[in-house]
Formats: C-alpha cells, sequence, structure tokens
C-alpha cells in the first residue's frame, strides 16, 4: 500500500504544480538604466529620456531615446513605440529631474514608478541644473556608459558627505512627512564629463533650494548625517605668505551631536544643537602644532567659523522652508499639544536655533 502511495503523490504535484505561467523574452525587451525628465519647450509638456544599453562586439554603449508625452506614462508608450520594444525598468540606476519640472511638484513625475511592481525603487535621484537630456547625452571620456557614470558620481558623493544617501524608496515617505524634509544630488553638466553641484532642497515634493557643496557638507553634519569621508578646508589666518599658509585641510573623525527642541506657549519654537567634532589634521602648511596655546587658538578659531557657517545655512534652508534636520518630527514625537495647535510648515521659518560648536584636534599627522 505505501508503494502505491508514493507514484500518486508525485501525480498530484505534477497536476497540482504546474510551474511559472508567465514569462517574458529578453528579445522583446528593453532595459532602461538611466532615465531624465525635462519639460518641452515647444508646447510645455513632459520630456522623457532614458537610456538603453546596447550590446555591440562585447562592448557595452547606451542609446538615448525620448519623447514628448502628457504625462510620463505617456511618453513612455511613445519612446516603446518608436523602439518596438516594452521598456523594462527593473534595472534603472538612476532618475534624473531638470530643475523647472523639480520645482513643481515631483509626485505627479514619479507616481508611475512606486505603481510599477517592475520599478527598481533602490534607483538614485537627482536634479540637473540644466537640460537633463543633454546631459544624459555628454560624450564621457573614457566612459561609454552614461547611467553607470551618474550612478558612481552619486555614489561618490553620498561617500565623502556631499550628499545624504537617497533612492527612490527612501524619500517616497518623506514627501508626505510634515515633520522632515529631503534633499537629493545636484548636478550640473560640463564639457565631456558631469559635476556634483551641491543639493536640492524640497519643501513636501517641490524643490525650493539649494546649498553648495561646501554648504551641504556642513549641512549634513548639522543632521548628524555624514558620510564616511568628510574633509574640510576652512581659511584660519588672513596674514600669511604665499596665501596657501592661511588654510587648513582636516579630517572629521568623529561625530557627537545633541539637539534640544523647546517649544513655547507662543508659538515660537527654540532648538539648541550641541556639537562635539573630534578632527585629525590633513594639511596644515604653518605646522603651529607643537605649543598647546596655538593648539587652543587653532581649535578656537574653526569652531568659530564652523559656528558662523552652521547659523548661515540654517538660515538659508529656513529661508527655503526645508526642515531637513527633522526637527517637526521631533516636536510632533514629544509635544503634541504644541503640534496640534499649529501648522508646523508656517511656523518653522521662525524657529529660533542655537549652534554651539567645540572641536577637539585628535590626530596631528606624522609630523607635529
Amino acid at each position: 500500500m505505501r508503494r502505491n502511495r508514493i507514484p500518486c503523490l508525485f501525480i498530484c504535484i505534477i497536476v497540482f504544480c504546474t510551474g511559472c505561467w508567465d514569462q517574458t523574452f529578453l528579445k522583446d525587451q528593453s532595459l532602461i538604466t538611466a532615465i531624465g525628465f525635462d519639460k518641452s519647450e515647444e508646447n510645455g509638456q513632459l520630456l522623457m529620456s532614458v537610456a538603453i544599453p546596447i550590446i555591440d562586439k562585447e562592448k557595452i554603449n547606451e542609446l538615448v531615446y525620448s519623447h514628448v508625452g502628457t504625462s510620463a506614462r505617456n511618453a513612455r508608450r511613445s519612446i516603446e513605440r518608436s523602439t518596438q520594444k516594452t521598456l523594462d525598468p527593473s534595472r534603472n540606476r538612476v532618475i534624473i529631474l531638470s530643475e523647472d519640472l523639480a520645482k513643481q511638484d515631483i509626485y505627479s513625475l514619479l507616481d508611475k514608478f512606486y505603481r510599477d511592481p517592475r520599478s527598481s525603487l533602490i534607483a538614485k535621484i537627482a536634479v540637473s541644473e540644466g537640460n537633463v537630456n543633454e546631459l544624459l547625452t555628454i560624450p564621457l571620456t573614457n566612459q561609454p556608459e552614461i547611467s553607470q557614470f551618474i550612478t558612481e558620481l552619486i555614489e561618490g558623493v553620498e561617500r565623502e558627505s556631499l550628499a545624504p544617501v537617497q533612492n527612490l524608496q527612501i524619500i517616497c515617505p518623506l514627501m508626505f512627512d510634515p515633520g522632515h524634509d529631503f534633499s537629493v544630488p545636484l548636478l550640473r553638466p560640463g564639457k565631456n564629463t558631469i559635476d556634483s553641484a551641491g543639493l536640492a532642497l524640497f519643501d513636501g515634493t517641490k524643490m525650493t533650494g539649494k546649498l553648495d557643496s561646501n554648504e551641504a557638507m556642513v549641512y549634513l553634519m548639522l543632521a548628524d548625517e555624514l558620510g564616511k569621508i568628510t574633509s574640510i578646508t576652512q581659511k584660519v589666518h588672513d596674514e600669511k605668505t604665499p596665501d596657501q599658509n592661511n588654510y587648513i585641510t582636516f579630517r572629521i573623525n568623529e561625530l557627537s551631536r545633541k539637539l534640544h527642541v523647546e517649544p513655547k506657549d507662543n508659538g515660537e519654537v527654540a532648538t539648541t544643537l550641541d556639537l562635539h567634532v573630534k578632527i585629525a589634521v590633513s594639511e596644515y602648511p604653518v605646522d603651529e602644532l607643537q605649543e598647546e596655546e596655538k593648539i587652543d587658538e587653532l581649535t578656537s578659531t574653526i569652531s568659530e567659523n564652523l559656528t558662523t557657517y552652521s547659523e548661515n545655512i540654517l538660515d538659508k534652508i529656513q529661508a527655503a522652508n526645508f526642515d531637513g534636520l527633522g526637527i517637526g518630527r521631533h516636536v510632533y514625537a514629544h509635544h503634541q499639544d504644541f503640534w496640534k495647535n499649529y501648522k508646523w510648515k508656517e511656523i518653522y521659518q521662525n524657529v529660533q536655533f542655537t549652534v554651539n560648536m567645540e572641536v577637539e584636534i585628535v590626530e596631528f599627522g606624522i609630523i607635529n
């Protein structure tokens, strides 16, 4: 009887487990590795550009196709008709928006990616200061794949504390978070290359400001979102010759940040940022690091410079109504009564910030 059960079991498995019924042939698909959106100069509609890899004699090149449409889905269908293939976004590396479009509601552009189960949600997202179609067609030197170049550029600025780690999935909840905003890398087209231009700041789903690369690094320090490498060059003297002797370059080894948020009955919010920064000197031609008095003067100067710079950056992000430090989320979590009585985005620009910066030199280099 047991011997008969085994063949019956196999028959049941064959009947009920028919395997995968759905299949997609690669020859009918065009893999997308980069997507860009511009505002068409002709009729104001959406200009969508996609980079598609083409294998030619064991070498991979990318061709850029573009088409105008009333929406992202409509433009994509037009590109599919011209290529005679279905576009597959599952291998997409990056989505780039023009600055003009970023200042509008970007969710209307990204909605299709969140609804499509084949979309790559780990794709990087960035804003271009110039035309995105032109950026994707820049003839790069010794780099046939534009999508790989841009992706590695963004990963590089994230690693060097010039931009926070972001992708399509991370920014989705932040677009609708009333207490925390997000920022993405800002790109600038160049001659045969693409450069990092800083950060694009978003208030909800709209770009409202930007920071240059130096400002972005200090902002990430205030937000406690530094990458693996943080190297800052700062002017600490005025009278030295030659001029490069007036500067010091240091690396941040360790950062300790404490955030104190205190809402008041009159609707004001006092926020204090206490930062203790341990640094390693990378370059200092003057080499005045033998005496404690000189070291104290230098650390005091660096602390004052960073404090002043931080205050200017806080003014700038408040002017953009950009709550990148998540002050509103802190108020929501710890001061519910205050949160219910006020509309956060209407009072955020009046938040009073105080920055207390303490710098400590812990490494002087081989030569002291």
